[in-house]
């Protein structure tokens, strides 16, 4: 009697467990995610001017939205599974994307701050050099949130949130244009990237790991 009174009150409501997505289906994604197409350059390329605009208007909310378009997490996901998985086929192609993707990156961003002009850094700039603690904190809260968002069905809308918090595209435009300011310069800047690419590697060592 008690419990009918209460499920009433509550609609019947109840905590349920989302359904894994298949571990077929879950390895086919990161094949092919491990193959670039002309739109992941395209999105990876947009994605850099964005992030360098954002960061030298000291704009959070452009760099934020640059975030969002960036496609390079989709291939250091499937490295870090290939790592998980020790499948060296889709390690050695996933690695070639990254590659070519964060070469990408930094020369769209070498090239627009030298055709700009750049002489000066802003608060985006700046903040992004630093890694610390903190920042690998951020990377197993995005890893533990990634991985239970990607192997789980009808939690896909995570995934945005999981890339802005994650997102190697600011960082490596930040060595970007730290090539036009000095080799100086260019020491500090690169140490945001490595933050990021750690970020990226650990989200996708949590992601694999967990559905494996």
């Amino acid at each position: 009697m008690l419990r009918q009174l209460l499920e009433s009150l509550s609609g019947q409501w109840a905590v349920h467990l989302e359904s894994r997505v298949p571990r077929t289906e879950l390895y086919e994604a990161r094949i092919a995610s491990s193959n670039p197409s002309l739109g992941f350059f395209i999105l990876l390329i947009s994605s850099a001017v964005i992030a360098t605009l954002g960061l030298i208007s000291n704009s959070t909310a452009v760099v934020i939205g640059a975030m969002i378009v960036a496609p390079l997490m989709d291939p250091i996901l499937s490295l870090a599974f290939g790592l998980a998985v020790s499948d060296g086929k889709l390690i050695r192609r996933s690695a070639v994307t990254v590659g070519f993707g964060v070469l990408a990156v930094i020369g769209t961003a070498s090239l627009l701050s030298w055709g700009l002009g750049i002489s000066h850094v802003q608060s985006e700039i700046t903040g992004r050099t630093s890694p610390n603690l903190i920042d690998l904190g951020i990377a197993i809260a995005a890893a533990v949130a990634g991985s239970f968002s990607m192997t789980r069905k009808h939690l896909s809308n995570s995934i945005a949130g999981v890339a802005i918090a994650v997102a190697l595209v600011p960082p490596l435009c930040v060595s970007g244009i730290g090539i036009t300011l000095g080799s100086e310069m260019l020491a500090v800047f690169g140490r945001g990237t490595v933050a990021g690419l750690t970020n990226e590697i650990a989200e996708g060592s949590f992601c694999s790991f967990w559905r494996t």
